[in-house]
């Protein structure tokens, strides 16, 4: 009796067969656990990566820092820095208000998935969608405003360009009474020995972060 071959299309049945695989319970587990650790893992460098930025390490400094990567001045006047030009509180906390604003921003979404099989590569590619800040979001928080200037948040301000910098008198030797910081004021003349140097700081990370988790 002869035996007839039977062709068998591997391909052909994983395409059928893949839909329902993708669907399997244990597998969209799988598939889930690995996109949000990928997503956890990719968070945590971002905000390691905003920690070691110039503008939060000088703000980290607090307002008796006598050096400034974003003001320059002329002679032997002290440059300053951010904390007190900008014109935080002694007492404020700006670092940990921005970092905690930031990681309220960030949702992973398990409920929203899509699928798409792919049988000549033998995998099954899974979405989910995440939600994550941008700096013009960031930006319109009230805790980010500048403290004397409504309509502009003070990482915008760092990125863009802040006025006033022709105003700013820093002296480690007086202590303000009418200062927030202690050891600087803004004068109603100007003296103009310093300038401001806008540099994005924020801007960079997030955009670098986005195209990390599009490719992961």
């Amino acid at each position: 009796m002869p035996f007839n071959r039977v062709q068998f299309n591997s391909q052909q049945f994983l395409k059928r067969q893949m839909p329902k695989i993708a669907r399997i319970p244990s597998l969209v587990a799988l598939a889930k656990s690995n996109a949000r650790r990928r997503f956890e893992s990719q968070k945590r460098q971002l905000i390691e990566k905003v920690q070691e930025t110039d503008a939060v390490q000088e703000l980290l400094e607090g307002p008796g820092a006598t050096s400034s990567a974003f003001l320059k001045s002329s002679g032997d006047v002290p440059s300053g820095n951010l904390f007190s030009f900008i014109g935080f509180y002694e007492s404020d906390d700006p670092v940990g208000t921005l970092l905690e604003l930031m990681d309220s921003f960030f949702k992973f979404d398990e409920s929203a998935f899509t699928y798409q099989p792919r049988p000549r590569l033998n995998r099954i590619d899974y979405k989910f969608q995440a939600r994550f800040p941008t700096v013009q979001e960031l930006g319109q928080q009230k805790d980010l405003s500048l403290p004397w200037e409504t309509g502009l948040s003070w990482i915008e301000g760092i990125e863009n360009g802040i006025s006033g910098v022709g105003n700013y008198l820093f002296s480690l030797e007086r202590n303000f009474r009418t200062s927030r910081s202690g050891p600087a004021i803004q004068l109603k003349k100007e003296i103009g020995k310093r300038i401001f140097i806008p540099k994005p700081f924020l801007t960079p990370i997030f955009d670098e972060f986005r195209k990390r988790l599009a490719a992961s």
